[in-house]
């Protein structure tokens, strides 16, 4: 089923749900995942799952397992993904790609379901034996007997959250906003002008009616934007020093970006649009909230406004929309079977 808003891929019963943008750009991988949940019956696990946790809702394990139940059908629907011939390195970067910002839904396995470094650690191991799985196999139903026999009342144990490196992406607050074309400036003629004569430093990323996204001569996936606006925006990683500039910030001197981001594109559907906005804007906001930690020891979105200019000033937004012609996307028709 093809939905025209921007929801995760996931599975229940036997239908697969899938937004208009990853049919177009990502069908393959994901229709394979999913398509594995369902061969494997993992739906119908996990409604076993959920009326154990309705019996056992007091035990604090029962609700580690459900989670654990999870990870296992992920690994085995990521198995299988690799087994049909889907390029495992392609792969792995969009599990890290979509593994943002979307909600999960109790009864479906959804291909978003971002237990990120467990996925890629379990992709790269070798087979386990088969005595080995034999002794995992005998010891379930043990841990069945003993959560019925040992179970204590007590409060929900919390969610774990998701260790991720600074490299991959920042699961900070300061880093976590929707933007849309409004947060961006327009680009005026003068300053087109300015840009083509080079008086300017800038960065130009356009985008087509087939999604693809390009910077100079070089195509690259939307997981790839926020390394390249980060060499462009924090002088730490910046391959180029000189589109820096200095400036006092709490009293020290800084290196502040003084580029500009220009998006440019013709019939772009909104959906990619949306994500490369959010893409760039987030990574902006990540930049200053390392800044603002390192500075004034304080997390961006908790600054007073003072402090937040200068921070705005040191890592600026700078973006611009040069000619750009954003369309709406409508799914196909559905089909029935």
């Amino acid at each position: 089923m093809i939905i025209a808003d921007d929801i995760p891929a996931f599975s229940f019963g036997r239908y697969i749900l899938i937004s208009q943008y990853d049919y177009e750009t990502n069908s393959e991988a994901i229709i394979t995942h999913e398509r594995s949940h369902i061969s494997l019956g993992h739906f119908y696990d996990l409604m076993l799952m959920e009326l154990a946790k309705i019996i056992f809702w007091f035990n604090p394990l029962i609700y580690r397992l459900a989670r654990d139940l999870k990870e296992i059908h992920e690994f085995q629907a990521d198995h299988n993904t690799l087994h049909s011939g889907i390029d495992a390195t392609q792969y792995q970067l969009l599990i890290i790609q979509k593994c943002v910002g979307h909600q999960k839904f109790a009864l479906a396995n959804s291909f978003n379901h971002c237990q990120i470094k467990n996925r890629i650690t379990m992709m790269n191991k070798q087979k386990t034996s088969k005595a080995w799985r034999w002794k995992v196999a005998t010891f379930l139903p043990l841990l069945a007997l003993l959560l019925m026999a040992f179970g204590r009342t007590g409060e929900n144990a919390p969610p774990e959250q998701i260790l991720l490196s600074p490299e991959v992406f920042s699961n900070s607050t300061d880093s976590v906003k929707q933007w849309t074309e409004k947060d961006f400036n327009i680009l005026k003629p003068k300053e087109r002008e300015s840009l083509v004569l080079g008086d300017e430093k800038f960065l130009e990323i356009s985008m087509d009616a087939q999604s693809h996204i390009t910077i100079g001569n070089d195509e690259l996936m939307l997981s790839g934007v926020p390394a390249i606006i980060r060499k462009w925006r924090d002088y730490d990683l910046a391959d180029d020093k000189s589109i820096f500039e200095k400036i006092s910030v709490n009293g020290n001197e800084k290196m502040a970006s003084v580029s500009k981001i220009v998006i440019r594109g013709d019939d772009v559907p909104y959906s990619l649009f949306k994500e490369l906005a959010n893409r760039i804007g987030n990574t902006v906001l990540e930049i200053r909230g390392k800044y603002s930690k390192n500075i004034f020891k304080v997390s961006y979105s908790n600054l007073p406004d003072t402090q937040r200019d200068e921070i705005d000033k040191l890592i600026p937004l700078n973006v611009y929309l040069g000619q750009i012609n954003v369309t709406e996307v409508k799914p196909p028709p559905a089909q029935r079977r």
